[in-house]
């Protein structure tokens, strides 16, 4: 971090990522695999939210585009 909007997700467990400004638009959203996942999120220069859920279990990360 920081990223070109292209970074690599290493996902615990299969589930779902959503990625979202400051402000909560969201600007991503898809399924992630078990293991290493490329995503590449197409978005102006910004502090943006991954917020990662699977099987219940949410976290969240800053990912910051430049």
């Amino acid at each position: 971090n920081p990223s070109n909007g292209t970074f690599t997700f290493d996902a615990e467990k299969s589930g779902n990522i959503i990625v979202s400004d400051v402000s909560g638009k969201v600007v991503y959203s898809g399924l992630v695999n078990k293991g290493k996942n490329t995503v590449s999120v197409k978005a102006t220069s910004g502090v943006y939210i991954l917020n990662y859920q699977s099987e219940g279990k949410k976290s969240s990360n800053k990912l910051i585009i430049k």
